[in-house]
């Protein structure tokens, strides 16, 4: 599996929310539709703690429950395997779930982007000035687009990297098949 940087250590990125996952927010109507699916930490913010058996389906049903505008002001962050939470490393809770969602992400990005080139047509020279690489991938047999690896790249806090590898496999698939007068894009 791949690995993530975090910090400075590397981690296999399954183990991301290994123990479960607290989300703040200090909204009281929010910590209302919190109940019954985390332990709730009363204060301002409050704390739900999503841990247990069934706390991923705990934290997207909560999700469920609560307007977007709601969600933009919770925040989240990972459990240790102390029980404590890190509010340095907190980040949105859409963030977290979209991380938790794209497993996949490390892997991809360590070998397996694709790129597509696009022709770029001048109007004024009436040719091909160059081609534009779009990142693509697949996982599971399913061809992912450009703003769901993005997407993803941002919620793994993983996008200096992506954008990097985007540019080192445009070059390499690219280079070879650019005439003289070509230039190369990356998207």
């Amino acid at each position: 599996m791949g690995t993530l940087l975090t910090g400075k250590s590397v981690r296999k990125n399954q183990d991301f929310g290994q123990y479960g996952v607290a989300v703040s927010c200090s909204a009281q109507t929010v910590q209302n539709k919190a109940e019954g699916l985390a332990n709730i930490a009363l204060g301002d913010p409050f704390i739900a703690r999503f841990e247990g058996k069934s706390w991923k389906e705990n934290l997207v049903s909560f999700r469920d429950r609560i307007s977007p505008g709601e969600a933009l002001s919770c925040s989240a962050c990972e459990i240790n395997d102390k029980g404590a939470i890190d509010p340095w490393n907190a980040t949105s809770l859409d963030h977290v779930l979209l991380r938790l969602d794209t497993p996949w992400l490390p892997e991809l990005i360590q070998g397996g982007l694709n790129m597509h080139l696009q022709p770029v047509w001048s109007t004024t020279e009436q040719k091909i000035c160059g081609f534009e690489a779009l990142a693509r991938g697949t996982v599971k047999k399913k061809e992912l687009n450009g703003w769901q690896i993005v997407s993803a790249a941002e919620a793994h806090n993983e996008s200096f990297r992506f954008e990097m590898r985007s540019v080192e496999a445009s070059l390499k698939s690219a280079l070879p098949k650019l005439s003289g007068d070509e230039r190369l894009f990356v998207n």
